[in-house]
């Protein structure tokens, strides 16, 4: 049998050194970051924070159903 990790040279996958200090570390992050942070928004944080304060535990299980779900939406 042969060793399943021995590949050749163009099937590895290039991985980066760690970044020695941290504006290295927020290079790293790419564009991917800003795509990140403007997808939540301000209003996700009130309405988010009201729906905790008015319905408590009650809605503990959307998280569950959306991550179930969501795959299926894709």
């Amino acid at each position: 049998m042969s060793d399943p990790s021995a590949r050749p040279p163009a099937q590895q996958a290039a991985v980066a050194p760690p970044a020695d200090n941290f504006l290295a570390y927020v290079k790293a992050f790419g564009p991917g970051i800003v795509v990140a942070l403007s997808w939540v928004g301000t209003g996700d944080l009130i309405d988010n924070s009201v729906a905790g304060g008015n319905y408590g535990y009650a809605l503990l299980w959307v998280p569950a159903l959306q991550r179930a779900a969501g795959p299926a939406a894709r």
